[in-house]
């Protein structure tokens, strides 16, 4: 990684720090037959095709894996001494990466874009590494090339993906503070004298009154938990799941953030908020709990991750409203497919090259390979058919992988109107889905019987039926959140 990082310079793509495998010289000095091995294993490791009367040794894949997922990455107080730091020296055992020859971060950037660059060709591959190093390489970077820091809402989403740790509660939002660039626009001073539960209310004030919903996402709180109000994040709780992705229905919906806190409410130190919205439907089933499998483990419990699609599958199909409607009906299976991918597909770059009819006969058929059971491999008899049992095979897999990352510790849903989506472990049949005027995506709240509800779950809903959704319900209604 070293040696490939500091000779990269020369094989770099123009306006990019994107490693191009194809310009790795291939004279015959040491330096050169070096870095040809390298890349060459490299590239082999991402299934290219590579040509070389050299000795190509396998990539140590696994031994930077672990490297990267050692537990230092993993706290967030090393996050804000990596990114301030005058010089980085990294140090295992006896070795050592020195900024000799600049930042020593560059030698794991170099490393990390490469890797990006070869899943995006791919569609994302089957096996992914942690993400924490990203994280904290990156905001490094960042800062060191431009002199600028991130913004405090970067900050708390990075950190809550990457499952940054933190002993103290309070410290998921602190050591970032003195990372954000627009700390000082939230007037919130470092006190541990207060409880963490008041730190973050306060936070999550601070953005409403800025007229900001893009946190209700990661309120995902058990209703029955009344430790924080239900529409205020616990930083504390992160599972290192990306959250379900905004909705572009939503935020081309043209409304703003409406929220008022009821004078009666503060005086009697109830934390209860008004905000506007749509109430559009209603939760009228739910799956069970898709087994809690990374992608890392895919692989040793393939056959139960895919019963469960199968049989949750079979499941939306029976939805009362599409059985009633023959248009619904038509889109079912599509929607179905869109539903466990989350509108979340990352395509090769062969297939980013198809027409949108190509692209979706290509996923249908994905998803039906998945669905049928047939193992991988099968008789071919030409090398016609190997390289479309291949290109099947490789859409499959990037089907599992983006379908696994959305689904993974959640469940999936169909409403009272025959609508799909996916949804956090506490959503509940009877649940009301609801648009908040300027939140990012649909959120599910739960009826309390006192006027007021609770929130408990983001959700996801393909981008088409969360359209026709929006366009059905125009009445606007004040909705009591506590």
């Amino acid at each position: 990684m070293r040696r490939f990082a500091l000779r990269a310079s020369g094989y770099v793509q123009e306006g990019t720090s994107n490693v191009d495998m194809g310009s790795v010289p291939v004279d015959q000095s040491e330096q050169a037959l070096k870095d040809q091995a390298i890349a060459a294993s490299f590239g082999r490791m991402f299934q290219k095709q590579v040509v070389s009367n050299i000795n190509i040794p396998r990539f140590p894949i696994d031994e930077v894996a672990k490297l990267l997922s050692r537990e230092w990455w993993g706290r967030v107080w090393v996050w804000q001494e990596l990114v301030m730091a005058k010089e980085v020296v990294f140090a295992c055992g006896d070795d050592k990466i020195a900024p000799a020859n600049g930042d020593a971060s560059d030698v794991f950037d170099t490393f990390m874009s490469t890797w990006d660059q070869q899943v995006k060709e791919l569609g994302r591959s089957a096996r992914m590494l942690d993400h924490r190093p990203w994280t904290m390489i990156d905001t490094r970077l960042t800062f060191t090339q431009t002199g600028r820091l991130q913004s405090l809402q970067w900050l708390l989403q990075e950190s809550f993906l990457a499952a940054l740790g933190a002993t103290n509660p309070r410290d998921h939002v602190y050591p970032l503070l003195l990372l954000a660039r627009d700390r000082a626009e939230f007037g919130i001073e470092v006190d541990y004298n207060i409880a963490y539960q008041e730190l973050y209310i306060k936070l999550a004030k601070k953005y409403l009154k800025r007229g900001e919903l893009w946190f209700l996402p990661y309120c995902e709180n058990d209703p029955n938990d009344r430790s924080l109000p239900s529409w205020v994040p616990d930083w504390s709780k992160t599972r290192g799941l990306k959250p379900l992705p905004p909705a572009p229905s939503c935020a081309s919906n043209g409304t703003k953030v409406s929220c008022t806190f009821p004078f009666m409410d503060q005086i009697l130190g109830r934390h209860r908020i008004h905000l506007s919205g749509r109430v559009v439907d209603t939760i009228k089933w739910k799956s069970s709990f898709r087994p809690n499998i990374s992608i890392e483990d895919f692989e040793a419990h393939r056959d139960t991750v895919l019963n469960w699609v199968r049989t949750t599958y079979q499941d939306l199909l029976q939805c009362p409203a599409i059985l009633k409607d023959k248009e619904l009906k038509l889109k079912a299976h599509m929607n179905a497919c869109w539903t466990f991918l989350g509108n979340n597909i990352a395509l090769t770059e062969e297939d980013l090259r198809m027409s949108e009819e190509d692209i979706d006969a290509a996923l249908d058929e994905a998803f039906r390979f998945l669905l049928s059971g047939v193992r991988r491999g099968g008789i071919v008899t030409s090398s016609e058919q190997l390289q479309q049992s291949l290109k099947r095979e490789r859409r499959a897999d990037t089907f599992c992988h983006c379908m696994v990352g959305v689904t993974n510790g959640r469940l999936l849903f169909y409403t009272e109107n025959g609508y799909f989506g996916v949804g956090e472990q506490h959503l509940g049949v009877g649940d009301k889905v609801v648009v908040f005027s300027g939140a990012p995506s649909p959120t599910a709240i739960r009826e309390m019987g006192n006027k007021s509800s609770r929130i408990v779950s983001n959700l996801l809903i393909p981008h088409s039926m969360l359209e026709e959704f929006i366009k059905k319900k125009k009445k606007i209604d004040t909705i009591t959140i506590e």
